[in-house]
């Protein structure tokens, strides 16, 4: 029984240094969040700048065609300034054309701010399609160094597991089933020392001195009564 003892300890360290593995490979993905992040937040600036840029555009080209109508009316009123007959035509069509020339000059001074507008977001655009490109190429080099972490993770797991394939056999099948029961229940740690002053090195609580006796001649298996882990007598002190 000794032997299995030991290969039970044995086997506990290949499982706790599975579980370390695998909890690095899971928490490997989460390395890229900053980067990723980046790149969702340089997207969405661009794609506010490139909205805000066309909106300009789009506003500045309807300003513009309103001034061209009202560049038509101007022209017309303009003409008809000629015809006019009496000092009040002629002073309603001086009004007529001098509010026309102020709407077009109102019209052009928003065009003029549209354009500015338009070259500031074209500016931000430019800056964020640069840093875009700058935060891909970071985001792909963290993710080029996790794939290599997870391969490397992959070795030692795929190593580990066959070590643990191979120690299972020379375990006896109802040493193992009580194993796998009491890592089911402890989180998978089955197997612990007693510790030097006869606790559960699980638990940590108390263990009767008739069972620190059964754990000391390791002839049996023998479960801590308070969490159901194998109990183990150091084996630095074992005889």
């Amino acid at each position: 029984m000794l032997d299995q003892l030991r290969l039970l300890a044995e086997l506990q360290q290949l499982d706790s240094r599975l579980r370390v593995l695998e909890s690095e490979k899971q928490e490997l993905p989460k390395q890229l969040h900053f980067y990723q992040q980046a790149c969702h937040q340089v997207r969405a600036e661009l794609t506010s700048a490139q909205s805000e840029m066309e909106d300009a555009e789009r506003r500045r080209r309807a300003l513009e065609r309103e001034i061209d109508t009202d560049n038509d009316r101007l022209l017309k009123a303009q003409n008809r300034l000629r015809e006019v007959k009496t000092n009040k035509e002629y002073s309603a069509a001086l009004a007529e054309i001098d509010a026309g020339k102020q709407r077009v000059r109102t019209l052009e001074d928003q065009v003029l701010e549209l354009m500015e507008g338009a070259e500031h977001h074209q500016d931000i655009s430019q800056r964020c399609e640069q840093r875009l490109q700058e935060v891909s190429r970071e985001l792909a080099e963290q993710e080029r160094k996790v794939s290599e972490a997870q391969d490397a993770l992959n070795v030692d797991i795929a190593a580990y597991d066959h070590e643990r394939g191979e120690l299972i056999t020379r375990i006896q099948p109802g040493c193992y089933t009580v194993y796998r029961q009491a890592a089911g229940r402890a989180g998978g740690v089955a197997v612990v020392e007693v510790m030097a002053d006869e606790t559960c090195g699980g638990c940590y609580l108390r263990i009767r001195p008739q069972l620190i006796s059964e754990v000391r001649k390791q002839e049996s298996l023998v479960s801590c009564p308070h969490c159901k882990r194998i109990l183990l007598w150091p084996i630095s002190e074992a005889v």
